[in-house]
């Protein structure tokens, strides 16, 4: 496991607008978000197999991005942070970025102090103390491939889904940890369905 860095996210919630190319590769990494919104109100965008693989591809792919970028310094490393943030930008939807938008412009401001707790930022979890995205200050490489998710609640404007992440067992007892759980909102926004909330479920 590893401490995330405050600058390594900020870096991350860059805006990028959205390409024709940049969805292709989306699409072949496995993360363009699913189902068309013009599918809103019919089954088609209810698949939770469909879902369900979206949720934990993107949290495999987050992970996996983060451990890459802790490899790397100087301007390698930035380089991977734009191109990463690119990618994180259109999975989220215009309301979750312009609240870590805030917080980021935020924390800029304090200057690394800890700044006043902002009540239009309650919805982020972690508050500038951990990862909005992961609502943790570590991870565990095995997030990668031990991730799981389900439908929690479906509606014809929202999709909640249920992630499971492991932690590993304790050391000393072998007993099994409880895992890490997310529950993972989704919208219409751009033509499919993006994250609009993430919150800790433990």
């Amino acid at each position: 496991m590893r401490d995330l860095g405050w600058p390594a996210l900020a870096a991350l919630l860059l805006a990028i607008g959205l390409s024709a190319g940049a969805a292709a590769a989306d699409r072949a990494l496995g993360l363009q978000p699913p189902a068309p919104v013009a599918c809103a109100a019919k089954a088609c965008d209810r698949d939770p197999a469909q879902l369900a693989d979206f949720a934990v591809r993107f949290y495999a792919w987050y992970v996996d991005t983060t451990i890459a970028e802790d490899t790397l310094s100087g301007a390698a490393r930035r380089q991977e942070e734009r191109a990463h943030a690119a990618i994180l930008d259109r999975m989220l939807s215009p309301g979750f970025r312009a609240k870590l938008a805030k917080l980021r412009k935020e924390m800029a401001a304090s200057k690394g102090d800890m700044p006043e707790p902002d009540p239009s930022l309650s919805s982020l979890c972690g508050g500038v103390e951990a990862d909005n995205i992961l609502c943790a200050q570590d991870y565990d490489g095995r997030w990668r491939t031990d991730a799981s998710a389900k439908i929690d609640t479906s509606a014809p404007d929202a999709i909640r889904l249920t992630v499971t992440l492991p932690w590993p067992a304790d050391p000393n007892t072998k007993a099994p940890s409880r895992p890490h759980l997310l529950l993972v909102t989704l919208v219409p926004d751009r033509g499919y369905w993006t994250i609009d909330r993430i919150a800790a479920g433990d």
